[in-house]
């Protein structure tokens, strides 16, 4: 796994990382401790002029709950309950139809869009971290 530094712009962050190994089977984006949006979004991963993937967040939505119900953080009172349904989470991204063939590093970009293809400002998520696995 190969951590990438996200660098925000117009339109977009790019996510640059090392150059790929001499040969591998699968390759996969990682997004780590993923925030959920409010909207449902889909990111669109491109390298170059390349289209790689796409993947849908289904967005939370106004909250119908009270005080303090879609906190993360809060406290839920029992040892036993599962994570919060807003609890930050990590998803991945099979991009190895498309991968270019290179042996320089690779910059990957993110955009985000809404339902109706139209942009959506680079915040509308947040992540810790991202990073690329070569199978």
């Amino acid at each position: 796994m190969v951590p990438a530094p996200a660098v925000a712009g117009a339109g977009g962050r790019t996510l640059s990382f090392p150059a790929p190994p001499p040969r591998f089977e699968r390759v996969r984006v990682n997004f780590h401790g993923v925030t959920y949006p409010e909207v449902t979004c889909t990111v669109v991963l491109t390298a170059g002029d390349t289209a790689l993937a796409t993947h849908t967040i289904l967005g939370h939505g106004k909250c119908p709950g009270g005080e303090g119900h879609c906190d993360p953080d809060q406290q839920t009172g029992r040892a036993l309950r599962p994570a919060h349904h807003r609890a930050p989470f990590d998803f991945f991204v099979d991009v190895t139809k498309h991968f270019p063939a290179t042996e320089a590093p690779i910059e990957i970009r993110m955009r985000l869009i809404d339902a109706d293809d139209q942009p959506l400002p680079d915040d509308t998520i947040s992540f810790d971290n991202a990073t690329l696995t070569f199978r």
